[in-house]
């Protein structure tokens, strides 16, 4: 991965929708059509836009698991609580644009929903490091959906 991913993915809204459309959707398909909270999305953002959390995740097996992940590199969690907040803005601005451009729609009780089974073809391809982002979106969903908020936000350190 790039030594500037935190940059250059924070430049890139798009890429950012894109990534967080692929978490809802993933959560969505496994919870039982419930979209994930906005809290979902910004502990997403929190782990994205992080270059050693996003390549670690984006290139595990998909049935692996956040506890997994969590024990054999313990760093992804560390400083979190702090990456959520400081990312928290670069987040909404993505959910923004992805609920301007019909990607997600916000729904009662902050729930946010991807739209469409899949992205639209022109901005579905991606090689290189944007690849692993939105492989490690997916894989953050399902993992996000098997378990309540409260519990995913302690293994992950993070309180809201």
């Amino acid at each position: 991965m790039r030594p500037d991913h935190e940059e250059t993915v924070l430049r890139n809204p798009a890429l950012v929708a894109r990534a967080l459309w692929h978490v809802a959707n993933s959560y969505t398909r496994v919870k039982a059509d419930q979209p994930p909270l906005l809290h979902h999305l910004a502990l997403a953002g929190g782990m994205l836009l992080n270059r050693s959390t996003a390549d670690r995740i984006g290139r595990m097996k998909f049935d692996s698991g956040m506890l997994k992940a969590i024990a054999d590199r313990p760093e992804m969690v560390a400083g979190l609580q702090a990456r959520v907040e400081e990312h928290l803005p670069y987040v909404l601005r993505a959910v923004q644009l992805g609920a301007s451009t019909r990607l997600l729609v916000m729904e009662p009780g902050l729930r946010c929903r991807a739209l469409g089974a899949d992205l639209p073809r022109e901005i579905r391809a991606m090689n290189g490091e944007a690849r692993l982002v939105l492989a490690a979106g997916k894989r953050l969903g399902a993992w996000f959906a098997v378990d309540d908020l409260p519990v995913v936000a302690g293994r992950l350190g993070v309180a809201f």
